[in-house]
């Protein structure tokens, strides 16, 4: 019992470090925020990880360093943090910090998407319909921008349902049905049967 209640004490007192953390960068104070998410990133935080990567990725109260936060974001996302994925994504299909690397983007952005990320969704259709890293895939195209529609919100839901409308007469009744099972069973928890 008491080996349980000094596991928890210190989970806690890292939440509540993390909360002050994300506090502290909303408020604008972002070194405080720097010297609060780093001692919880190097201690395996994935959420701390995350929000450091952005900060150091957008100079926020340290030195803007692509290097540096592309570690962080890595660090995150191997631990399934799902925006972290997405990010990795995005960077791998760009060459942004690394080697252009569809291939790499692909894996990311299915990490990320399977968790219900519609900008992963995003940018999975994309990659399907322009054939980066993958063969041409008009149904995974349609079906990934479907749920990335369907997750979003505020203006990006407007901005993946246009992408959604435009890539509709590319394709068959056959193929828009064949994606919308698809898309029931992505939707299903846990998700089966995406490409």
């Amino acid at each position: 019992m008491l080996l349980a209640l000094l596991c928890v004490i210190p989970a806690q007192a890292q939440k509540n470090t993390l909360l002050q953390a994300q506090r502290a960068q909303q408020a604008g104070d972002f070194a405080i925020a720097v010297q609060l998410y780093l001692p919880l990133a190097q201690a395996g935080d994935a959420d701390a990880q995350f929000n450091l990567a952005e900060m150091i990725d957008e100079g926020e109260g340290a030195l803007e360093d692509e290097r540096e936060a592309l570690k962080w974001y890595q660090l995150s996302a191997a631990q399934g943090h799902a925006e972290a994925q997405a990010t990795l994504g995005a960077f791998f299909a760009s060459g942004r910090g690394v080697e252009q690397d569809y291939v790499q983007a692909l894996k990311w952005d299915r990490l990320a998407a399977a968790q219900g990320n519609a900008r992963a969704q995003f940018n999975l259709s994309w990659l399907y319909e322009m054939a980066l890293g993958t063969p041409k895939d008009l149904v995974g195209a349609f079906l990934w921008a479907s749920l990335a529609a369907s997750h979003a919100v505020g203006k990006q839901k407007d901005v993946y349902k246009r992408s959604l409308d435009a890539l509709a007469p590319q394709l068959n009744a056959e193929q828009r049905k064949q994606a919308k099972e698809l898309e029931k069973l992505c939707s299903a928890d846990p998700p089966s049967g995406c490409r």
